[in-house]
């Protein structure tokens, strides 16, 4: 595989994976519904936030790999 088409495939996942954690950043950060009434409802709610969670850490785990495998290409250049 060329030098330049390993950047741009990993500028791309970059691209990808900003998004994804944009999103769960703001699902994270603006929650605009009420907590529920329901226990029940409020254990699936907190079950869900710790997914969220792990899948931002997740992203930015790959964004800061991305970001170094970038950099170790453009020492090559």
């Amino acid at each position: 595989m060329n030098l330049e088409l390993a950047k741009q495939n990993l500028l791309e996942k970059q691209t990808e994976i900003t998004s994804r954690v944009d999103r769960t950043h703001n699902h994270i950060h603006h929650r605009e519904e009420p907590v529920s009434a329901d226990f029940s409802e409020q254990v699936t709610e907190m079950e869900n936030e710790e997914i969220i969670h792990a899948l931002d850490e997740e992203g930015r785990v790959e964004l800061k790999q991305i970001q170094r495998a970038l950099d170790r290409l453009n020492d090559r250049d």
